[in-house]
């Protein structure tokens, strides 16, 4: 009882305050301006928490559409010294993939082209032209919403695998007997 005579209300109200802040407790607006500055300073920071995070969203979504926008467009014929062929074949992805095909002497085997993403058929030419003077058979296929193939976007492997499977599945077809391996 001694001790309570020392003690005076403006000790007690900030150790108050602070134990009503770690306690998340809200006092009625009647007992202070310091308690509703503290209020609006929350309210602003779930706001500006709020609209930066929609902001990283909106941000990623951008972004990931930038990266799996396919880049379809038009090749054209095949070159004409290979002795190419224009190919086109279904895949379990949905999409109806184009490529070519280059013959080669029987025996020798077969090689299946990959390109990477944002890329197509064309970027792997070098590498047909060497693997086709060597006597390899070589299919050049674009992968879905690449090149010539159908397709809105990308899947980074997700759907892609299908297009290479439908494709090595193509390549034993025209290469009946064939060794086949792939590059890409």
């Amino acid at each position: 009882i001694a001790l309570v005579d020392y003690v005076t209300a403006s000790d007690i109200q900030p150790a108050v305050r602070v134990v009503d802040q770690a306690q998340g407790a809200r006092r009625p607006r009647g007992q202070g301006a310091k308690w509703s500055v503290v209020r609006s300073r929350r309210w602003v920071r779930n706001i500006m928490v709020l609209l930066s995070s929609l902001g990283a969203l909106t941000s990623c979504g951008v972004v990931t559409r930038a990266f799996t926008a396919g880049s379809r467009h038009a090749i054209g014929p095949a070159p004409t010294g290979l002795g190419a062929v224009e190919v086109a074949f279904p895949s379990r992805s949905g999409s109806q993939l184009r490529g070519w095909f280059v013959p080669g002497r029987p025996g020798k085997g077969a090689v299946l082209l990959l390109h990477g993403v944002h890329a197509d058929r064309l970027a792997m030419l070098p590498r047909a032209k060497f693997l086709h003077a060597l006597g390899y058979a070589v299919l050049m296929p674009d992968f879905r919403a690449h090149g010539e193939s159908s397709g809105k976007h990308t899947t980074f492997g997700a759907l892609e695998a299908k297009d290479a499977h439908a494709a090595a599945c193509l390549l034993h077809t025209l290469a009946p007997h064939e060794r086949v391996a792939a590059i890409g």
